[in-house]
């Protein structure tokens, strides 16, 4: 008789388990209604003997499994308390500081009836006007703090609320919404430098719904192209400058499109996008300029953004296949690749020559570039075995006598890393990588003053807690400064502009969540799991979520100058996408409403793919010419239509 809602009684809990792992699966789970003929539907069940039993021991262990979630739940909560509690403490006791720290610190200070006069004073003294850009990236506290801080003088506050997409970092669009309407003057650009007017008019069309934003307060102003159609003509390939591509296995008219896996979604798409850019590659098309000359097409003024690292990766291995150059731009992280693991390896077997098993693992690295399958016979051949010792002899000699840089690069030259891995794929982007964990060496080294066991012991430090290094060390860099397609996530993108933009995963929709966070009363979130939060909460945490989407999908759409090609099919995550909400969902729609309801994918109107199509012509057809559909049909019996080699490849430019 355990009371499962405060504790767990382990001895019950334990007889209760072994029980269930006897009970026959078939047993485990009930019957489905509505399958068989008639009354012997539910014939498995009424036969079964132990039935009942089975189903009383499944109820108990889902109370026994509520009980543990509630316990593991409260156990959470008092270990986060008491792990904020140990580091304000510590932080305390060693006079430090976080950047966090500073903020709640000052925001406490001006609030101090005491300390504020004094402490605004001096801001005010300091600054008599301040001007904030990128605001709608702020939050609740930094906006209190400079609301309190410049009261009475100027203030300019400047952001886009459309572009607020960081909210994973914090960024609370709803803090910037606040400081606009607490604005004595407001005021609004409305001229675009960017892109084709055609290009202009179509985002605007994207977004033209009165609940595009999934958010009332935030809606899409008319704005004027800064730039004649001309200056951002592509000569010698005639498409609008909006191009929507459907990907579709289409079934009757009656039943609409088929949900295809999403894997073979993305396998047509990418391989899609590569053949785009190898056609226009290819078909040698010129940009012309606002001086009235124009240029041929680079293959750096292509890009394509991703939501993913992995979805970044896969685009570029099919343009590797068709012999186009690719780079990614903040591809993650150095202490995330196997190259710094590698050059771990490296420097144990220089510093324990002796130790042949240490040794040995330092040959079988890519740097070094013996396969470990060669190792035996390496081993049966003293003369080859003396020979790779004695290179290890010299290289760690020169690491304690010139530095790691020169060892490293002396390793570079005798195993011929360079050639080797420029003739594998993927090669340049290992280089790349090895040449920067070198870089990071290099500087420790220099900067502390590190002999080769002291920076050993350094790098391993590390690998332990990466996140205290400086962030432009620990990044990927680009593999190089070639003419390259421009491969990156759509965060990273924000800000930037290309010729012409490839955009394939808008589709992708969000997945169901185990927790929610849900605004509170006076301000503040917080994390409760989703069967827990209030209808009105769930409602809420799904219209943040694809407002947050809308408004990814609104940078992307605006990073093009000339042409953007934006790819849509029928997957089962698409219709919680913003795709899927801005071309089938609320977003199209002309009526404003007050919220967005949680699973407004699952009404009839939208599920009912029959009229996608329908719906995606109209849309196309009211743009004025600015949008253009295509149809790719999709065989979802191909396989690997993504990585296959085309015959056809990139000709030199």
């Amino acid at each position: 008789n355990c009371d499962w809602s405060s504790d767990v009684c382990s001895s019950d809990l334990a007889d209760i388990l072994d029980l269930i792992a006897q009970i026959p699966k078939e047993l485990k789970k009930p019957p489905t209604k509505g399958k068989g003929k008639g009354k012997d539907k539910d014939k498995t069940k009424a036969e079964s003997p132990t039935a009942p039993a089975a189903e009383r021991l499944i109820a108990q262990r889902c109370q026994v499994s509520a009980g543990q979630e509630r316990a593991v739940a409260a156990l959470q909560h008092t270990l986060l308390q008491h792990m904020l509690e140990r580091l304000t403490a510590g932080k305390h006791q060693a006079n430090m500081l976080s950047l966090d720290d500073l903020l709640r610190e000052l925001d406490r200070a001006i609030g101090d009836a005491a300390q504020a006069p004094l402490i605004l004073e001096a801001i005010r003294k300091r600054w008599q006007i301040a001007l904030i850009d990128e605001f709608q990236d702020t939050d609740p506290l930094q906006y209190r703090i400079f609301r309190t801080a410049f009261a009475g003088q100027p203030l300019y506050l400047v952001g886009d609320p459309k572009q607020s997409i960081y909210a994973f970092r914090g960024a609370d669009v709803h803090a910037y919404l606040s400081a606009r309407d607490d604005a004595q003057t407001k005021g609004t650009l409305d001229r675009n430098y960017r892109s084709h007017p055609k290009l202009v008019a179509a985002v605007h069309h994207w977004f033209a719904g009165a609940n595009a934003f999934a958010e009332r307060r935030i809606l899409m102003p008319k704005v004027q192209a800064g730039q004649s159609a001309e200056e951002c003509t592509i000569l010698g390939c005639d498409l609008a400058p909006m191009q929507l591509r459907f990907l579709a296995s289409p079934l009757t008219k009656q039943q609409g499109y088929s949900s295809l896996d999403k894997s073979v979604l993305a396998q047509h798409t990418i391989r899609d996008v590569a053949d785009e850019i190898v056609r226009l590659l290819n078909s040698r098309v010129r940009l012309r300029h606002k001086d009235g000359t124009n240029s041929p097409l680079r293959t750096g003024q292509i890009a394509v953004l991703t939501r993913t690292r992995k979805q970044a990766e896969a685009m570029q291995e099919a343009l590797r296949l068709r012999q186009v150059h690719s780079v990614l731009a903040r591809s993650g992280n150095l202490f995330e690749g196997d190259e710094l693991a590698e050059v771990r390896r490296l420097l144990v077997g220089l510093l324990r020559i002796q130790d042949l098993p240490r040794l040995r693992s330092a040959w079988a690295t890519e740097l070094w570039g013996i396969a470990p399958e060669a190792l035996p016979a390496l081993e049966r051949d003293p003369v080859r075995l003396q020979a790779e010792i004695e290179l290890a002899n010299r290289l760690r000699m020169i690491w304690n006598r010139q530095g790691i840089a020169v060892m490293f690069h002396k390793l570079l030259e005798e195993r011929q890393v360079r050639a080797r891995l420029a003739a594998k794929p993927g090669g340049e982007r290992q280089l790349t990588n090895y040449l920067q964990t070198a870089e990071l060496l290099t500087h420790a080294a220099a900067e502390r003053r590190l002999l080769p066991e002291a920076l050993h012991r350094w790098l391993e430090q590390q690998c332990q807690d990466h996140e205290v290094l400086n962030p432009d060390l620990r990044e990927l860099r680009m593999e190089s400064d070639a003419d390259a397609v421009q491969i990156m996530t759509i965060h990273v993108s924000k800000g930037l502009e290309f010729e012409i933009v490839f955009v394939p995963f808008l589709g992708n929709g969000f997945r169901g969540q185990n927790h929610l966070y849900v605004h509170r009363p006076g301000g503040g979130r917080a994390l409760v799991k989703q069967e827990d939060a209030e209808p009105h909460e769930r409602d809420a945490a799904a219209r943040d979520r694809i407002a947050e989407d809308t408004r990814l999908a609104y940078v992307a759409l605006t990073r093009a100058r000339r042409r953007c090609y934006v790819y849509w099919g029928v997957s089962r995550e698409c219709s919680k996408s913003a795709l899927g909400y801005l071309l089938h969902g609320p977003g199209r729609s002309t009526i404003a409403q007050r919220d967005v309801k949680d699973e407004w994918w699952e009404s009839k109107d939208f599920s009912e793919k029959r009229h996608w199509l329908q719906d995606l012509r109209s849309f196309a057809d009211s743009s004025n010419g600015a949008i253009e559909l295509k149809i790719l049909p999709v065989d979802e019996n191909a396989s690997d239509v993504a990585t296959h080699a085309v015959d056809t490849p990139l000709l030199a430019e």
